[in-house]
């Protein structure tokens, strides 16, 4: 009689986990609640559709902060040629590129503001609060004002590490540890800063992003 043993077999995937944030994530989702109206309630009706507002055409959305919505609108890249001597434009036939453009929508009456291009874009899940990553920094802004509550440098030179995400009004990034190995650090107003949790070495791809009211989603 024969024996067969099954192969053993390791399989890399995803975890996602609860993270607990102490400084606070979402207020009310404002831009997502609506009074419900009375059934049969032709006066109810009326008031709610004249109270619908346009949305802006072309316009997807990608995240939705308290008071709107993050949204990114695809648009061509318009290429020509400038003569240096007399500044003339020769306008070259359009290609394929495309580049994106990502807003802020407010929800009450659909006014746009748009956002810098270039930096990576996420809503945060507290307030208006959008996070956003470009090159050697990383920050949290307010989406109506552009105001910037505070920023992370990353990087060598003083910097903490790499980018990881961002959940209510926290930035977080990974740094390597000598021994081998990674931290999840969090980063708060204040320039204040500490370690959330340690990975063995063969962790990768941390990722941190907006979950629950009290929680952020912590994937590796």
């Amino acid at each position: 009689m024969s024996h067969v043993r099954p192969a053993r077999c390791r399989i890399a995937a995803a975890v996602t986990v609860a993270l607990a944030v102490t400084a606070g994530l979402a207020g009310p989702a404002g831009a997502l609640t609506a009074a419900p109206s009375a059934p049969g309630s032709e006066a109810a009706r009326q008031a709610s559709t004249g109270s619908v507002v346009a949305f802006p055409v072309g316009h997807t959305i990608e995240g939705v902060t308290e008071a709107g919505y993050l949204t990114k609108k695809p648009s061509s890249l318009t290429r020509s040629w400038v003569r240096a001597s007399d500044g003339a434009v020769t306008a070259l036939p359009d290609g394929p590129s495309v580049s994106l453009t990502r807003s802020w929508v407010r929800a009450s009456d659909g006014a746009v503001t748009a956002l810098p291009d270039g930096p990576s874009v996420s809503s945060t899940g507290a307030d208006d609060l959008l996070a956003m990553s470009a090159g050697s920094e990383a920050w949290l802004q307010d989406a109506p004002t552009g105001e910037q509550l505070f920023k992370v440098h990353l990087g060598p030179g003083g910097g903490t590490g790499a980018y990881a995400g961002a959940a209510g009004r926290v930035l977080f990034t990974t740094a390597s540890r000598v021994e081998g190995g990674i931290d999840l650090r969090m980063h708060t107003e204040g320039d204040v800063t500490s370690t959330v949790i340690g990975f063995p070495r063969g962790v990768n791809g941390v990722a941190v992003s907006a979950g629950m009211p009290a929680h952020a989603l912590l994937t590796y």
